[in-house]
């Protein structure tokens, strides 16, 4: 059986639960025991996705030279997922692109033959921490191949726990802004 002391108890818990309510109107209100729904709903939750977006990759020469285009020492493991060429005047009998991956002691070495100012290949290469990766063009019959641009899409595979931690450290941060942005509408 409740007391009179366990209610007053009990209301004056409620009382200083619902402080955390912020909003002169319902409608504030309402928005802001959604953002606290949301928030406990995820912190029930195991696991927490995230999306790491490829990183671009890219050089550009105007002329060649016996230098790679391209030179890239890979940070973390990951794929190399696409990559593109463009040369603004291809030689008439074209060029030879040759890719070439250093890991420790060993190379691998791929070419690719083109005739096309835009080419565009998916090689889906896997790379680990420390691969070097080296890029260059030989122009077939003397001419010259001018404006040369190469890009690649590189995906970084990184530890899912280092993602959870800092998914659920921003949301909730950037929710706690959201409740101070409403709080001040109302003065």
């Amino acid at each position: 059986m409740e007391t009179s002391n366990t209610k007053m108890a009990i209301t004056t818990v409620m009382e200083s639960k619902m402080k955390i309510i912020k909003g002169e109107t319902l409608e504030k209100q309402m928005k802001c025991v959604d953002v606290i729904l949301n928030r406990f709903s995820r912190r029930l939750r195991k696991t927490a996705s995230g999306i790491v977006t490829p990183f671009p990759i890219s050089g550009y020469t105007r002329t060649l030279s016996s230098e790679p285009i391209l030179r890239y020492m890979f940070p973390a493991p990951g794929k190399v997922l696409s990559g593109v060429m463009h040369i603004e005047e291809m030689p008439k009998n074209g060029v030879d692109l040759y890719a070439v991956l250093h890991r420790d002691e060993v190379s691998n070495t791929r070419s690719l033959y083109t005739r096309k100012k835009l080419t565009i290949v998916h090689p889906k290469i896997e790379v680990v921490t420390g691969d070097r990766l080296s890029l260059s063009i030989v122009t077939k019959g003397g001419d010259q191949a001018v404006g040369i641009r190469i890009s690649l899409l590189w995906e970084p595979r990184i530890p899912d726990a280092v993602v959870k931690k800092f998914l659920i450290s921003e949301l909730d941060r950037q929710q706690e802004e959201e409740i101070e942005v409403l709080s001040k509408e109302e003065v």
